[in-house]
């Protein structure tokens, strides 16, 4: 009897520990592990439960208690505090005010949601998954490594209007520059090619002797070229996040955003 007793002790301690961790994982996995959150600037990659496929990239940074980034149409900026263990609380601030496309609108809206729905994360190198108070996955990313300015091929996604929204590229409209090691720009508007000079300094650019090199198509393609172009002559500023370029005027309005091919 004794022998028995002893046995059944022993089983209840293995079982107590192997539930214990089992436990521990559960609650890693559905509610993140903590990590580095500093570790990369992030892209957008899923968002409540299904892959984000936008045209814009989606991007957030960490750094000391701030949080800045894009919503793929604006610029935003916050505060985010990080307590015992895996917790977190975001808070967000004013936007830029820009305008989008009814889908990159909603996408907009969704991803601000999500981001203050945020309790707990888990960081690496390599993914930063954000988790909401029922442990659930809202957002994931990846590390958002940033493009190369010059000898990069961009694609135009968005433009200005003139009146401080921006329009979106259509299929039949595309636009793509590269902005050539020796200081000169080249690239293609609608069905017209076209070609420029460009000087940077720091953070600022300036682009002058743009001009079309053919001209073919449709009128109101040719048009759309010629907006193109008056965006790229009005940039004062530019950034890169990860593969997206921003273009800015001298009042801090965005002109253009660009994709790396």
């Amino acid at each position: 009897m004794k022998r028995l007793a002893i046995l059944a002790t022993l089983l209840l301690a293995l079982t107590a520990t192997l539930l214990a961790g089992c436990g521990s994982s559960l609650s890693t996995q559905k509610g993140g592990g903590g990590g580095n959150l500093g570790a990369n600037d992030w892209k957008v990659t899923t968002m409540n439960f299904s892959p984000y496929n936008g045209t814009a990239t989606i991007t957030s940074k960490f750094s000391n208690g701030t949080i800045t980034g894009s919503t793929g149409i604006n610029m935003y900026r916050g505060t985010y505090k990080t307590g015992s263990g895996n917790s977190i609380t975001i808070k967000i601030g004013p936007t830029s005010k820009m305008t989008g496309t009814p889908q990159q609108m909603q996408a907009e809206g969704e991803f601000l949601q999500a981001l203050a729905s945020v309790a707990n994360y888990a960081a690496d190198e390599n993914s930063l998954t954000l988790f909401g108070a029922d442990g659930m996955t809202v957002l994931t990313y990846k590390p958002n490594v940033a493009a190369k300015m010059t000898g990069t091929t961009w694609t135009m996604t968005q433009y200005s209007d003139g009146k401080g929204g921006l329009l979106s590229t259509g299929s039949d409209s595309a636009v793509t520059l590269t902005f050539n090691p020796n200081g000169t720009l080249s690239g293609s508007a609608a069905l017209a090619g076209f070609e420029g000079k460009y000087t940077l300094s720091g953070s600022n650019i300036t682009i002058t002797s743009l001009m079309l090199t053919k001209q073919t198509g449709a009128p109101n393609l040719l048009m759309q070229s010629g907006q193109f172009l008056n965006a790229l002559k009005g940039a004062s500023s530019y950034t890169i996040q990860g593969t997206e370029l921003t273009l800015r005027n001298a009042q801090g309005t965005t002109v253009a955003v660009c994709q790396a091919q």
